[in-house]
């Protein structure tokens, strides 16, 4: 019985200690990348492009005329 409890005992440090491995080490960006993005964040990244144009162009005010959803 004891050593059934070391047994177990063992198999769940190591597994703790893999799972703080994998949260120290999470990247920053997705991991698998294609060189084709899918279409919604294509339609994103264009919305984002005008927006930061239209700051760059001296609005420094958002106006809460359009909405973009995101689904």
């Amino acid at each position: 019985m004891l050593s059934r409890l070391r047994s177990i005992a063992l198999k769940n440090a190591r597994l703790f200690r893999g799972i703080q491995t994998v949260a120290a080490t999470e990247p920053h960006a997705p991991i698998i990348r294609t060189p084709i993005p899918g279409p919604k964040s294509v339609t994103l990244k264009a919305e984002m492009d005008k927006i930061h144009e239209w700051l760059q162009n001296g609005n420094s005010r958002l106006r809460c005329t359009s909405t973009i959803l995101l689904t």
